[in-house]
């Protein structure tokens, strides 16, 4: 990867574990500059190759999207790619469809988040992995409020000049796109870092 390279696509090309070693990704994302986008979909990166690119992108400060959909890397590759989101990653975008993630990778990533100083990641696509009883389900929910509630605040933090925050709260809150009242929480989290810290 070289030090100019902004966005990569190598989705559609049967990629395994093998190959991330082969092409000392890790080592790749932990040194480089200027990568802004990964695209990795429907390969065949798996756990251990999951876990590789989380070793890469524990040092990186610029990979923004990272799309890993069809991967099959299962419970412990979505865990080690969210251990990376509990300080302060650039990652905005993470895709994580059709990865054969059940209760147990939601519940991780949730609890990442959770204890998560990251306020940057406004998009986690975590559609099409195994069917969700009800509580399982809430995790997932709770994953998209918890991005949504970012989106929010980040258009919240751009309009900092307002001499109240509480009507734009409101507003967005009242959006037919708002999910719930209970991103409000997640919002002011994200206000009081990004204004009051």
């Amino acid at each position: 990867v070289t030090s100019s390279l902004q966005v990569l696509h190598l989705s559609y090309n049967n990629i395994t574990c093998a190959h991330i070693q082969a092409m000392d990704l890790e080592l790749c994302l932990s040194t480089n500059c200027s990568l802004r986008e990964l695209y990795l979909d429907y390969n065949a990166v798996g756990a251990d190759g999951a876990a590789a690119i989380a070793r890469g992108m524990m040092n990186n400060k610029t990979l923004q999207v990272l799309q890993l959909n069809n991967n099959c890397i299962g419970n412990d590759g979505v865990t080690a790619i969210t251990s990376t989101l509990k300080t302060r990653s650039p990652l905005r975008i993470i895709g994580l469809r059709g990865n054969r993630i059940n209760h147990h990778g939601f519940d991780s990533l949730r609890r990442v988040l959770e204890h998560s100083n990251n306020y940057l990641l406004q998009d986690c696509l975590i559609s099409g992995n195994d069917d969700l009883n009800g509580e399982e389900e809430q995790s997932r929910e709770w994953v998209e409020m918890y991005c949504h509630a970012n989106r929010i605040g980040r258009s919240i933090v751009a309009q900092k000049g307002s001499s109240s925050l509480f009507p734009i709260i409101l507003s967005q809150a009242s959006s037919p796109s708002t999910p719930t009242m209970r991103s409000l929480g997640v919002v002011y989290l994200i206000i009081r870092n990004h204004l009051y810290t």
